[in-house]
């Protein structure tokens, strides 16, 4: 099982992954250094020779490269800054992730398309998505879901609704609150994905209980 935990911290510090967060840098100059750093980052999952955009490319080639996955699945749906992009490289990498970020820091932007990326690539996939209130899920996390799966440039295979994305009886994608850790028991598979969002929020138990 892969766990990520999405943390709003009280003294809202920027995100935090595997490096220090650089100081927070202005003017015109920083925005074209941090554009460059993401065009660089993307060049560096280029899509598999002799495909291109557009193509039929079988999604399971990007299993272990969420990157490509939004370079070649995504491409109309944003483009990940610096840090999403280590975000994401370390939902790739790590089994046990916790990402600490300030309101507004895109946080569940990166877990929709993170969402996306494992259903999408791999055949037993399921994600299970917890948060505090259903309003997290319903009016912040699924939104970015819906957005990303509308300006999709290639066929997906899932269907989404108000808090579900199914691609088939036993591969898919669930989120829900709850205040009882029990709910969480009953999801097996061997390509298991738990998400927490807002986790500064969720009791203890309900870690104990993944």
């Amino acid at each position: 099982m892969r766990l990520l935990a999405n943390i709003f911290p009280r003294s809202a510090k920027p995100y935090k992954g595997g490096a220090p967060a650089p100081k927070p840098q202005k003017g015109r100059g920083a925005s074209r250094r941090a554009s460059q750093d993401t065009t660089s980052a993307l060049a560096e999952h280029p899509l598999p020779l002799g495909e291109g955009k557009g193509e039929a490319i079988p999604l399971a080639r990007f299993r272990d490269d969420p990157i490509g996955f939004i370079a070649h699945a995504l491409p109309n749906a944003g483009t990940p800054y610096p840090k999403q992009i280590e975000m994401l490289n370390l939902a790739a990498n790590e089994r046990k992730i916790s990402i600490v970020g300030c309101n507004g820091s895109g946080k569940d932007w990166t877990l929709a398309r993170i969402i996306l990326w494992w259903i999408e690539t791999r055949p037993q996939a399921k994600v299970v998505v917890i948060a505090p209130t259903q309003r997290q899920i319903e009016h912040i996390l699924w939104p970015e879901m819906a957005s990303a799966v509308a300006q999709a440039s290639v066929p997906l295979s899932g269907k989404l609704t108000q808090s579900r994305y199914t691609v088939a009886p036993d591969r898919f994608a669930i989120a829900f609150s709850t205040n009882k850790p029990e709910n969480i028991l009953g999801f097996h598979s061997p390509e298991l994905m738990l998400i927490v969002d807002e986790a500064h929020a969720v009791e203890e138990s309900h870690y104990d209980a993944a």
